[in-house]
C-alpha cells in the first residue's frame, strides 16, 4: 500500500517519467498489487558489470526530471527539508539507543533550521532513491518509493544519499565521477532552487548523513561489528 501511495503522488508531482514502463495497480480478490515491465539489473548490477553509459543516462535523467518537477514554493521546500531533518532524527536516535552515536548528535540534528536550509523553488524529491531502486536502461526508473509526507522540496540530500551508497558502502566502478557529476548537478540546480552555496552544501551533507545512519542500522544486525 505504501508503494502504490508513492507511486500516486510521484504522479501528482509529474514525475510519472521515472516510474517503470507498464506500471499498473490491481486488486485481486481484495488485495492490492503493482504490475510493471522487466527492468533488468539494477543500477548497480549494471555498473559493477561494467556496462556503458550507465552513469552518463542517469546524470541526464535526473536533470530532466528535476527541471520538469520545479516548481515555485519556499514553503514547499522547507517541508522537504523537515521530511529529511525527520528521517534523520529518527534513525540517528535509533543508533543512539543502541550507544552507536552519542545523545549530542541527536541534539546537532535537532538544532537544523529548515527556514535557514531553503530556497524559493522546489522540485521532485524521493527519501530512496538509492542505486538499488533505480534502473537505467534507455532512460532512468525508479521502484519502491517510500511513503512520504511530502514529495516536493529538494533532491539533493538524495544524491548524497546515492553518493554514499555508491561510493563509500558498495565501491562502484567509476562512482568517483558519479560523485563529482552529482555534486556539480547539486550546485546547478541548488542554485535555480534559490539556494545560496552553503546550503546547497549542508543539504548534500544531510543526505550523506542519512544514508549513513541507514548503512549502520542495516550492518548492527547483519555485522555488528561493522556498525
Amino acid at each position: 500500500a505504501n508503494n502504490i501511495f508513492g507511486y500516486q503522488e510521484i504522479i501528482r508531482a509529474g514525475g510519472e517519467d521515472i516510474l517503470p514502463s507498464g506500471l499498473k495497480f490491481v486488486s485481486v480478490a481484495g488485495i492490492s498489487a503493482i504490475i510493471m515491465d522487466h527492468l533488468g539489473e539494477s543500477f548497480v548490477e549494471k555498473t559493477k558489470q561494467g556496462k556503458t553509459g550507465v552513469n552518463q543516462t542517469f546524470i541526464r535523467g535526473v536533470t530532466e526530471l528535476t527541471n520538469k518537477t520545479t516548481v515555485s514554493g519556499s514553503l514547499l521546500h522547507q517541508k522537504g527539508v523537515d521530511v529529511f531533518k525527520a528521517s534523520l532524527r529518527k534513525w540517528y536516535s535509533t543508533l543512539s539507543s543502541s550507544n552507536l552515536v552519542t545523545e549530542e548528535t541527536v541534539d546537532t540534528i535537532d538544532s537544523i533550521s529548515a527556514p535557514q536550509l531553503s530556497g524559493s523553488q522546489s522540485a521532485l524529491m524521493l527519501l530512496d532513491f538509492t542505486p538499488d531502486n533505480v534502473f537505467v536502461n534507455d532512460r532512468v526508473s525508479f521502484i519502491d518509493p517510500w511513503k512520504q509526507d511530502a514529495y516536493l522540496g529538494t533532491p539533493i540530500p538524495s544524491w548524497g544519499q546515492f553518493t554514499t551508497l555508491a561510493e563509500d558502502i558498495y565501491h562502484l566502478p567509476d562512482s568517483d565521477r558519479l560523485t563529482a557529476d552529482l555534486k556539480e548537478l547539486s550546485f546547478s540546480v541548488g542554485y535555480n532552487l534559490g539556494l545560496d552555496k552553503n546550503q546547497i552544501k549542508s543539504q548534500y551533507l544531510m543526505g550523506k548523513a542519512l544514508q549513513y545512519s541507514l548503512s549502520a542500522y542495516v550492518r548492527r544486525s547483519s555485522a555488528p561489528q561493522m556498525a
